[in-house]
């Protein structure tokens, strides 16, 4: 299942992928503050590669404050795909039309197994979302939830 969350001003969805290791994404065509979200536990603490002008940011967020560990630069334009990877090792990756734009060790959240999106208004826009699993036991990516999930993010 998934859930529908809101602190007041940012809401996300976040959706139970049973494995800690994954890659989230989803293709992005509003041009508005959001992007997908890693090891999430509740609205006050998850991981965000959060796309806000010209620049992809990674931010922790503990207990409720964010904070930024690590930003790249990057050329927004519609359709194109933002994604966020939290691998065994505690690498967390962001990456914008499958170039690595910033990538940073965090364990913030080692052990959650949520990912979905974040967005800090309504006027977000994105279509096929997915959750792949990056260690499944046949040694493979696979896809949990895969293309043809859209809309935008509703404050709950």
């Amino acid at each position: 299942g998934y859930k529908v969350a809101s602190d007041g001003s940012n809401q996300a969805i976040a959706m139970e992928a049973s494995t800690t290791d994954a890659k989230a994404g989803f293709n992005f065509y509003a041009d508005s503050v959001a992007g997908p979200i890693a090891r999430w536990a509740d609205t006050s603490n998850y991981l965000l590669a959060q796309r806000n002008g010209g620049s992809i940011n990674l931010f922790r967020k503990v207990a409720g404050s964010f904070t930024n560990i690590g930003s790249g630069a990057i050329t927004f334009s519609s359709g194109q795909v933002i994604e966020i990877e939290a691998d065994s090792a505690d690498l967390i990756t962001a990456r914008y039309n499958g170039s690595t734009i910033v990538a940073v060790t965090e364990t913030a959240g080692a052990a959650n197994t949520k990912h979905g999106i974040y967005a800090n208004n309504t006027s977000a826009r994105f279509e096929d979302f997915y959750i792949t699993d990056l260690t499944p036991a046949s040694g493979v990516g696979h896809r949990i939830i895969g293309g043809g999930w859209g809309g935008r993010i509703i404050g709950a």
